[in-house]
């Protein structure tokens, strides 16, 4: 938990990155990867992005890549995920075959990390290089020009004191049942070390692809601390956790920028795997959680759920599938934030007393009556059916 003030500063910080990638997106057709469109869509950043004048928002690899794009001019891509050689063919294929003729590549993976990423290049400058080249020579032109920066998106806040992640949804920490894998890829590597438990685990014996994304996480963490002027004091609980929290620690930036913070604080990590029957269980009291629980995932997000909006409509009901849907974050609603936030932190009962008092509250300012006449603190969910 942190106190009042950090909070709101952490708030502000995590979605300041996009800041530099609105600036540079006026004119631009906009392109985003999975996790950074749920970003975007979470933080409300679409809503800036048409301020400033750019022409579309695009989930890349979902509209066709390129089958639809003709446009030229300059073209904006922003990776949450860009460390392995998947990765940078996609970005690859996507230049060579659209008719933009400059792009700005923003990309989460930091430059000292980047070297150890499973990339035919190890720095800005050589990526840059390599994709201007295999670029202009799927063009037969010479009119592309593209500039590589990072960007610092580690997540965005969902109310104060819930931060989702989507670039590291994958992420989960490592299980008893791993440590007979990890051991043959040891001795396949030539390394003697014995693996009898999660404990003799370090981070150099785990498999490339997982070492880079926890390097990435670190990265980004430590850059988000560097904005709110924090020095960490690290702990940790579990294996992956402490692994985690020792690479953290021993970052040479990180180093450096706690010997100057003017503010200190406690992190602690917590490896999910030691509490299972927490996530898969419907026993706290937060509707939230029973929402969650029910609702279908709101495809491809990995932290909202499928609403279906059919309900509202006055005709027959219409096929879900062909409306769109709804969704329990509304970054552009004062309102509807504070609804999610009691989902999520209030008790079952104080959460719908709530909801109906906010839709007596809709239903007067819209002169609309309602033969309800029961007492707000009686209120359950079907009496809030029967009002909406």
């Amino acid at each position: 938990m942190m106190p009042g003030l950090f909070r709101v500063s952490a708030m502000k910080e995590l979605n300041a990155a996009w800041e530099f990638v609105v600036a540079s997106s006026s004119g631009a057709t906009v392109y985003l990867d999975t996790a950074a469109a749920e970003l975007c869509r979470l933080a409300g950043i679409q809503f800036r992005f048409w301020k400033v004048g750019a022409h579309s928002i695009n989930e890349l690899g979902r509209e066709g890549d390129v089958s639809r794009i003709t446009a030229g001019g300059k073209c904006v891509v922003v990776c949450c995920r860009f460390w392995s050689i998947e990765h940078y063919q996609r970005i690859r294929h996507f230049l060579s075959s659209t008719s933009h003729t400059r792009c700005t590549l923003y990309v989460t993976t930091r430059e000292d990390v980047l070297v150890h990423c499973e990339m035919p290049c190890d720095s800005y400058t050589d990526l840059q290089v390599k994709l201007l080249q295999e670029a202009r020579k799927a063009r037969q032109a010479m009119d592309f020009r593209i500039d590589v920066r990072h960007v610092a998106l580690l997540g965005t806040p969902i109310n104060p004191d819930l931060i989702v992640t989507p670039g590291f949804s994958s992420l989960f920490p490592l299980l008893p049942t791993d440590v007979a894998q990890l051991q043959l890829a040891a001795q396949m590597k030539g390394v003697q070390k014995e693996i009898k438990t999660l404990a003799d685990i370090e981070m150099h014996l785990l498999p490339q692809a997982l070492q880079i994304q926890l390097r990435v996480f670190v990265s980004l963490l430590s850059d988000f601390f560097a904005q709110l002027d924090v020095g960490e004091d690290c702990y940790a609980v579990g294996s992956m956790s402490k692994l985690i929290a020792a690479e953290l620690a021993s970052l040479p930036t990180a180093k450096a920028r706690r010997k100057g913070a003017s503010r200190k604080a406690s992190l602690v990590f917590i490896d999910r795997s030691l509490d299972l029957a927490g996530p898969v269980s419907h026993n706290t009291d937060c509707l939230a959680d029973q929402i969650v629980g029910l609702l279908p995932s709101l495809h491809p997000s990995s932290s909202d759920v499928y609403v279906d909006m059919s309900e509202t409509l006055s005709q027959p009901r219409h096929s879900a599938e062909a409306l769109a849907p709804g969704t329990l974050y509304h970054s552009d609603s004062p309102v509807a934030q504070g609804l999610l936030s009691s989902f999520i932190s209030k008790r079952q009962k104080e959460a719908i007393m709530e909801m109906s008092r906010l839709l007596l509250e809709a239903l007067a300012k819209e002169h609309i009556e309602t033969e309800s006449a029961t007492r707000i603190g009686r209120m359950t969910t079907e009496k809030n059916q029967r009002i909406y």
